[in-house]
């Protein structure tokens, strides 16, 4: 059977800020393979995310639901056979070793510990400057305690 990709947004249709719409997997696959086939390549999350913003008149679910719903972006990408980046694409490595060291004793100041994931999100959402993931930040926790 062949995945469903996106159709047109309904009127009224439920979902928006906060809120995951119930898509069915066949859905969410077709729109992955929607998104590749416009950009002609196999896309990173916030290139899916771009072009969902792009094309607010598609229905096009986010990257963090075919995440959720798939377990792992990659997953997703593997049940349409869309390509895996196993190190991340030219330009995604801007942090050094070093500004990741920095910024993650930053962050420990401001909370007065290393905040949880949703702690971290919300207060990186709130900054102006581009900030790392969390699971960039947690690279270097997870390179510091391998030291020992």
């Amino acid at each position: 059977m062949k995945n469903k990709g996106p159709g047109k947004k309904e009127e009224g249709s439920k979902g928006g800020p906060g809120r995951r719409k119930n898509y069915c997997k066949e859905h969410l696959l077709g729109s992955l393979e929607y998104v590749a086939g416009s950009l002609r390549k196999s896309q990173t999350k916030k290139e899916h995310d771009n072009f969902r913003k792009d094309n607010p008149d598609l229905d096009i679910p986010s990257s963090s639901t075919i995440e959720y719903r798939f377990d792992s972006w990659n997953k997703a990408k593997e049940r349409v056979g869309l390509e895996i980046y196993e190190e991340r694409p030219p330009g995604m490595n801007k942090y050094s070793s070093e500004e990741l060291w920095k910024f993650r004793k930053e962050v420990e100041e401001d909370f007065g510990r290393l905040p949880s994931e949703s702690e971290y999100e919300v207060y990186r959402r709130n900054r102006e400057e581009d900030l790392p993931h969390w699971g960039r930040l947690m690279d270097v926790v997870v390179a510091e305690n391998s030291d020992d």
